[in-house]
């Protein structure tokens, strides 16, 4: 392990990760104000880091822009605001199987392609993140058609969610392409892509929005 301050922010940064797949499994066991507290934690070395930029006009290599901190750290940690502790359980099998599938989808290609050279087919991470959720889409429609889970409409409702955080990080992006034209292309393919792939669970994430039931009024007052 390196002392020097690269190898300390790279660490810091693979740390970071690590307490993303704990705040994951603690969500999925149920343990929503551990999850919360180290979400708030774990977002903290991003901002130093481009803090750091601001007044230092050094950038820590793994850490990304502005965009990324408030698309991809700060608005999941607002999205566990619906966590509570009367939410209803969730059926923790298929939550937890998603978990390594995901990591078999991203994972496995990119290290096929960085193994063979071909790192100029490696999408940047808007684009990584673009294909994962609009595989997630591609391989939640057959379930939804078949109906064979009840409840799937949380999955739409969630990959719908998910699919609109990505693709406002993928138009942010955009800028950081000003001047390369066929960037842009590729990317905005990416988006098209992903608008596609969630467009096909819309209507079921509608179904789990409508059939979720309204709050119970507060009792009115009446005068004595």
């Amino acid at each position: 392990m390196t002392d020097s301050p690269a190898g300390i922010w790279a660490t810091l940064y693979y740390a970071v990760n690590v307490g993303w797949v704990a705040i994951y499994v603690a969500l999925v066991r149920g343990h929503y104000r551990a999850a919360r507290v180290l979400a708030a934690l774990v977002i903290i070395p991003d901002l130093v880091a481009l803090l750091q930029s601001r007044l230092t006009g050094f950038m820590p290599a793994p850490f990304g822009s502005w965009s990324f901190w408030v698309l991809l750290n700060v608005a999941p940690v607002l999205a566990m605001a619906a966590f509570h502790r009367d939410a209803p359980a969730v059926v923790r099998w298929p939550w937890q199987l998603a978990l390594p599938a995901g990591y078999l989808l991203l994972y496995v290609p990119v290290l096929t392609l960085q193994a063979t050279g071909n790192t100029a087919w490696l999408p940047d991470t808007a684009g990584l993140c673009c294909a994962l959720v609009a595989l997630a889409c591609l391989a939640r429609t057959p379930l939804i058609r078949l109906r064979r889970n009840a409840g799937s409409g949380v999955w739409s409702l969630t990959l719908v969610l998910l699919a609109a955080d990505v693709g406002a990080y993928r138009l942010a992006s955009l800028s950081h392409y000003a001047h390369d034209p066929h960037l842009i292309t590729v990317s905005l393919a990416e988006l098209l892509i992903l608008l596609i792939a969630v467009a096909l669970v819309v209507p079921d994430a509608a179904r789990a929005q409508a059939a979720t039931p309204a709050p119970l009024p507060y009792p009115r007052l009446t005068a004595a």
